[in-house]
């Protein structure tokens, strides 16, 4: 991957200047621009650093998706970076079997019982747009 580019930069710069503003808030101190820019360049080269690994290691494997178990093989080397991953992938389960469950009650109640407006509510009260087809590790599944 050459460079986050475009919107995609802009995004970054703007989340990283977010971020480093509240943090620096919470510790009483203030960030220079020249600072912003140098840990936006940073976070930029560790972006595109582990999207290559990550990319890597789903061609290795044989797939053309890139699943937590890639970015969990990127960083495995900083123990934050792999609790963040963990609590990730598992909030991101438990949140898919929460949505079963209340697509799964919602289906439950025939629908000539179901008002109008509930059943076409039922999608998104359900966490989704209706669609069954999403993969099991949507959370984190990027095409390469």
């Amino acid at each position: 991957m050459a460079g986050v580019g475009g919107g995609s930069a802009e995004a970054l710069r703007y989340g990283v200047a977010k971020v480093l503003e509240e943090e620096g808030a919470r510790a009483g101190a203030k960030f220079s621009p020249a600072a912003l820019r140098t840990a936006h360049e940073l976070v930029s080269q560790f972006v595109n650093v582990c999207a290559d690994d990550m990319a890597a290691y789903s061609r290795h494997a044989k797939r053309q998706t890139i699943t937590h178990d890639d970015v969990a093989l990127a960083v495995r080397h900083s123990p934050e970076a792999t609790s963040a991953v963990a609590e990730a992938v598992e909030a991101s389960r438990s949140g898919r079997a929460a949505k079963r469950r209340a697509k799964a009650a919602t289906a439950a109640v025939p629908s000539a019982k179901r008002p109008a407006a509930a059943e076409a509510a039922a999608p998104a009260a359900a966490g989704g747009d209706g669609d069954d087809d999403l993969a099991d590790e949507d959370f984190l599944a990027l095409d390469v």
